[in-house]
């Protein structure tokens, strides 16, 4: 992982899941308790996808190369933003309705659970906008792109130049973009990493760029 890559998004979102995952299984022993086994289910469900929301977050290479890309490889819309906000609120709704068909049936009951799932929605959406705004402006930064030749060519320059060799990491990217009048800010850049770093690595390499300007995903995702 490239340390100083930005990575705001990916702690809020881990964030947010954790919370849903501790909350959830709070809630679970509660249900457990009463003897609500409906419930009991339902919150698993949750516990699971919150569980799922920490392990596409997480910054370790162990997660990464056993869970997080054989998932990508059969579910590719969590390899984009939109896709992640979309799972990340069905989530969040998921855990307010289990509250709502609580005891009392009333959000009030289970404080916790409602803040959870309150957090995730709000994360889901943020992750569903940057997502849209990113699919927005790749798009345009592919209109304006040249031939594949140039694009090749101006990429090779500017990794001698920043001595990326592997890859290029954020900055030097958001640089790459710059030189096509497309620019992207701290947080845009995070959803385009998202999108183009297929091995998530933290770099964009050669193939990254050309598996998404020739249209497709590559070989590690499928």
């Amino acid at each position: 992982w490239i340390a100083h890559n930005p990575d705001e998004r990916a702690v809020a979102s881990f964030i947010a899941g954790w919370v849903l995952l501790i909350t959830s299984f709070v809630a679970i022993c509660m249900k457990l308790a009463h003897w609500q086994i409906l419930h009991v289910m339902i919150n698993l469900y949750v516990l699971a996808l919150a569980a799922l929301t920490c392990a596409l977050e997480t910054k370790s290479s162990v997660v990464r190369d056993h869970l997080c890309l054989p998932l990508e490889r059969q579910l590719a819309f969590l390899r984009i933003g939109a896709g992640r906000g979309l799972t990340y609120c069905a989530t969040g709704l998921l855990a307010l309705d289990t509250v709502h068909r609580g005891i009392g049936g009333s959000l009030r009951d289970d404080p916790a659970q409602m803040l959870g799932g309150v957090l995730m929605v709000t994360i889901g959406l943020f992750n569903l906008a940057l997502g849209v705004s990113v699919r927005r402006k790749l798009k345009s930064l592919k209109s304006k792109m040249p031939q594949w030749t140039e694009v090749h060519a101006r990429f090779a320059e500017a990794s001698a130049r920043a001595e990326q060799p592997i890859g290029l990491d954020a900055h030097v990217f958001t640089a790459f973009c710059e030189g096509y009048a497309v620019r992207f800010n701290r947080l845009e850049m995070q959803g385009v990493f998202l999108e183009i770093d297929e091995s998530r690595d933290g770099v964009i390499s050669l193939g990254d760029l050309s598996a998404w300007y020739h249209g497709h995903i590559g070989g590690h995702l499928k």
